[in-house]
């Protein structure tokens, strides 16, 4: 009898002895706290799904376009990368511009320059001055570095003489486009050189000398810049002081 007593107290036990309860930790492992009454169930602390961290909110980046070598690329235009450069007076647009070569090409070098008169100016003999007044109108065309001219003169054995070459530009244009130079005679003590806007002068003193020998007198319009065209005229002049 004292055995039976003992074999139900221990069944009563197994299948829990009070199922009254505040948590899980009053239950079995196998049950569960629902409302107050342990029952099978699957406990709240198994499974539970750790937190990775927070997902990041992207309504708020903005799209930037980022080249391959991390640097971002500037959206820019056609308009953007082409120069507005307004030509002056006496520059043309190489590629579409026409120029018709004048009479006196080709005279891109002294060697091939073109000689403004067969006679003999100043004092071919040593009682005799000769005068020369002289224009012509050409063009210097943008594929053409240089225009070259000469004349020939006889300094005077008594008396001193001045050549004077005269250049007019059709239109007003910027000294820094073209030069006018004198080859023969040198701007220096002898000759005096200036430019103008628009125009050129130079004037060269021949003093008198004790010998008649012929003597050349060179000029030349050179471009300074690539784009440089004009119509021109040119004008010599061989004078008595």
């Amino acid at each position: 009898m004292k055995w039976l007593m003992i074999l139900a107290a221990l069944s009563v036990v197994s299948c829990s002895s009070d199922p009254n309860c505040s948590s899980d930790s009053d239950c079995f492992q196998s049950e569960i706290c629902a409302s107050g009454q342990c029952t099978q169930g699957v406990r709240s602390d198994a499974g539970v799904t750790p937190d990775m961290g927070t997902t990041p909110d992207t309504s708020t980046l903005q799209d930037v376009s980022v080249a391959d070598d991390g640097v971002t690329t500037p959206d820019m235009t056609v308009a953007d990368m082409t120069p507005d450069v307004a030509l002056q007076a006496c520059e043309v647009d190489r590629l579409t511009s026409t120029c018709t070569d004048d009479t006196y090409e080709p005279n891109n070098s002294w060697i091939d320059g073109e000689r403004l008169s067969a006679m003999y100016a100043g004092c071919p003999t040593t009682s005799t001055f000769v005068p020369l007044d002289l224009q012509i109108d050409a063009t210097k065309c943008a594929r053409d570095v240089e225009d070259w001219y000469y004349i020939d003169f006889y300094p005077c054995v008594n008396n001193d003489i001045e050549i004077v070459w005269t250049l007019t530009l059709d239109d007003q244009c910027s000294p820094d486009l073209f030069e006018f130079d004198s080859l023969s005679f040198d701007c220096g003590p002898e000759a005096t050189c200036t430019k103008t806007t628009g125009a050129g002068e130079i004037r060269i003193n021949v003093p008198q000398t004790g010998l008649r020998q012929s003597q050349l007198s060179y000029i030349a319009l050179k471009k300074l810049a690539e784009n440089f065209q004009a119509n021109y005229s040119l004008r010599v002049q061989v004078i008595q002081k």
